[in-house]
């Protein structure tokens, strides 16, 4: 495999994944912004941002870019083309894809557990929008961005400031730092695959 396909192959499965991302987002939001629930512009802004970035996306890969400076038109061109590789695999009835959503579903399960357990009961849509708001901070390279969403949004809309805190600290603790040590002894043996494979060539 080319590195080009190689980072085609990437691309699609990034696209397949934060697709569900992006739509959460943008349903999330535009039904609290429509029902008034909590502070609008909160709502409606992410949602207004991430539906854009969907109808970016689907432009790319729909059509090839033909112009512009050719660094910017190669990238364009990589990305429509795993766009339109994932629009391929969503118009075939492979359930695997299911796993785009699981990813998220299960992430965001721990976080629904522990605002269950400290007794906070956001509203669905409270909650998932709070919750793929806060992974927007993913984007941010400071430490606590997407902790400080999470609770941010929780706070705007109605969740008590106390509540909110320990609730997205437990989730954190659970879902980066409890697989941490497992992370490490996988990292272990890859490491030892690898120099295996480099003796052997």
């Amino acid at each position: 495999m080319g590195a080009r396909a190689a980072g085609r192959t990437l691309l699609t499965f990034l696209v397949l994944l934060y697709a569900v991302f992006l739509g959460a987002i943008a349903i999330s939001g535009a039904l609290l912004a429509s029902k008034g629930s909590g502070p609008t512009t909160l709502a409606a802004v992410p949602a207004a941002v991430a539906a854009l970035a969907i109808a970016v996306a689907l432009v790319l890969g729909l059509r090839t870019p033909g112009s512009g400076v050719s660094r910017i038109r190669s990238g364009a061109r990589l990305l429509g083309e795993a766009v339109g590789e994932a629009l391929r695999f969503v118009r075939s009835p492979d359930p695997r894809l299911l796993g785009a959503v699981a990813w998220w579903a299960f992430d965001a399960a721990v976080l629904g557990a522990m605002l269950h357990a400290f007794g906070a009961a956001p509203s669905l849509l409270v909650f998932v929008f709070a919750y793929f708001v806060g992974q927007a901070g993913n984007t941010v390279p400071i430490p606590g961005a997407v902790s400080g969403g999470i609770v941010g949004v929780l706070l705007a809309f109605g969740v008590d400031a106390d509540v909110a805190l320990v609730s997205v600290l437990g989730y954190r603790c659970i879902a980066i730092w409890l697989p941490a040590p497992v992370g490490l002894v996988a990292l272990t043996s890859l490491r030892k695959t690898l120099a295996r494979w480099a003796v052997a060539a």
